[in-house]
């Protein structure tokens, strides 16, 4: 497969700040371009990190943004499982052993990633 070259421009402090928090997981700086391009491409769309509430631009910038607190119909899912758990006798995972919908949606991620044999 062919590969091309991009260039960007990022303010100094924001790199060395990114590089490092990368390093601590194993990943360079090109390694997290490509696997935030693999993720738009199998996805068709951006990241859910990027099309959140916040704009790419506004991301850029570097702006503080105000994080909302999650919907009461965002709030039901769990209530409808511990519910759905105790009619069927299902014992309730204990605190520790809870994953939040973020893991468990970044697990379903790699899964499905596995399977069309990208490896991040």
């Amino acid at each position: 497969m062919a590969s091309t070259q991009m260039n960007v421009r990022i303010d100094e402090d924001v790199k060395s700040l990114g590089d490092a928090a990368f390093a601590k997981v194993g990943l360079t700086p090109s390694r997290v371009v490509q696997t935030v391009w693999r993720l738009a491409a199998i996805d068709d769309a951006l990241p859910r990190v990027l099309a959140g509430k916040a704009s790419l631009s506004h991301l850029a910038t570097g702006e503080k943004h105000e994080v909302q607190a999650p919907s009461e119909e965002a709030l039901e899912g769990p209530r409808i499982v511990e519910s759905f758990y105790k009619q069927m006798g299902i014992p309730l995972p204990s605190e520790k052993e809870k994953l939040d919908y973020e893991a468990m949606r970044e697990d379903a991620r790699l899964e499905r990633f596995a399977e069309k044999g990208v490896a991040l």
